[in-house]
Order: C-alpha cells, then sequence, then structure tokens
C-alpha cells in the first residue's frame, strides 16, 4: 500500500509538474504576446504622430508657398502700377513740353504770319 501512496504521490507531482509547466508556458507567452503588441501599439502612434507632423509640415509649407505667391502678385501689380503711373507722368511732361515746343514755334511763326495748330 506504501508503494500505491508513493506512485501516486509521484503521480500527483508530475501532473502538478506538467500542469504548472502548462501554465508558466502560456503566462510567459501571453506576456510576449502583450509586449508585441505594446510595441506595435508604440509603433503605430509613433508612425501617427510622424505622419501628422509630416502633414503641418507640408500644410505650413503651402501656407508659406502661396503667401509667397500672393506677395510677389501683389509686388507685381505694385510695379505695374507704379510704372503705369511713371510712363503718364513722363507722357504728361513730353505732352506739356511739346505744347511749349508748338508755342514757341507758333510765336515765331505769328511774327511771320503763319500759325501752328497743337490741337
Amino acid at each position: 500500500m506504501n508503494d500505491w501512496i508513493t506512485t501516486t504521490n509521484k503521480m500527483m507531482d508530475l501532473a502538478n509538474e506538467y500542469f504548472y509547466g502548462a501554465v508558466n508556458s502560456v503566462l510567459w507567452g501571453t506576456e510576449k504576446s502583450l509586449a508585441l503588441t505594446k510595441s506595435i501599439v508604440a509603433q503605430v502612434e509613433a508612425n501617427q504622430h510622424e505622419g501628422k507632423k509630416l502633414l503641418e509640415d507640408y500644410t505650413e509649407r503651402a501656407r508659406r508657398t502661396q503667401g509667397i505667391i500672393q506677395e510677389v502678385w501683389q509686388e507685381g501689380v505694385k510695379s505695374t502700377t507704379t510704372n503705369m503711373n511713371a510712363l503718364r507722368v513722363a507722357s504728361d511732361a513730353a505732352v506739356v513740353e511739346l505744347d511749349r515746343k508748338i508755342e514757341s514755334i507758333n510765336e515765331k511763326l505769328t511774327s511771320t504770319g503763319k500759325k501752328v495748330s497743337n490741337n
């Protein structure tokens, strides 16, 4: 009978060892799975952050580019307006100068009896 108890105890010990080994294997696998999941989640979050950062960077570059284009366009309009104003002033000055010359010629011709129209 003693042998039977010893054998039964040994079998229980072996069953316990097997059971705890299996439980430890499951726990180890679960722990590794959780670690892998955490790593994947961290990578996804990092990529989302990086993607968001890239999107913000591209958006800022697009805004700056749009601002530069608008500034260049406005400067072009200002430059064209300035040039047109300068041309108008020069044209007005040329007309005044031509009127003076025509008047001078008319004065000379009036003294000889002829007149030139300045219109």
